[in-house]
């Protein structure tokens, strides 16, 4: 079960931290870390506009930024006073758009003050080398899971990751989001 986060906070941190002259804002982060409740406070503490990423996907695509319909750029050019965009992968949508951020917050999942996601987020070798060894970890985790509840071993060739995740690592490893950020938020998950 999900705990609750209190964003508070980081809402105050992001609000502190702008400029009075950001128009643009972007959220950026891996899936599930909370950018959407995070743009939402946001919004109401700025009385700013919201556009979600996820609201333009185009089902059945193989890839999150190649299944971005172009009306999301329709509404951000359309879109008066200060916006804010969120959504995994977002300097790669931006980049496809054309649309360039005044600021951008990138979240950080955390656990115990340690960057839960650093092995795919802040890769040092090649994306495929880290698609290859969060696979193995899996991989493994599968193989003590099944010998512990009498199941068949899986085959390591059975393990792949979802298509969203390989394209998660190849943004980070590309774009480096958290290295560009104008604020880097952490955000506790139990």
């Amino acid at each position: 079960m999900k705990s609750e986060i209190d964003f508070h906070p980081l809402v105050e941190a992001v609000g502190n931290a702008l400029g009075l002259d950001a128009k643009l804002i972007g959220i950026d982060g891996l899936d599930g870390i909370g950018k959407t409740p995070l743009a939402n406070l946001l919004a109401r503490r700025l009385n700013a506009n919201v556009v979600s990423l996820d609201s333009y996907l185009v089902k059945n695509q193989k890839k999150y930024t190649d299944a971005l319909n172009e009306q999301v750029n329709v509404v951000l050019l359309e879109t008066k006073g200060v916006t804010i965009v969120e959504g995994v992968c977002l300097l790669a949508a931006a980049k496809r758009f054309g649309f360039e951020l005044d600021f951008l917050v990138y979240l950080k999942r955390t656990h115990n003050g340690l960057w839960a996601d650093e092995d795919v987020c802040d890769i040092s070798g090649s994306a495929e080398e880290a698609i290859s060894k969060e696979e193995d970890e899996v991989f493994l985790f599968k193989e003590w899971n099944s010998s512990n509840k009498n199941l068949e071993p899986p085959k390591r060739e059975d393990v792949k990751l979802s298509g969203l995740r390989c394209e998660l690592i190849h943004y980070h490893s590309k774009y480096q989001p958290h290295k560009f950020a104008n604020l880097v938020l952490e955000v506790e998950h139990a």
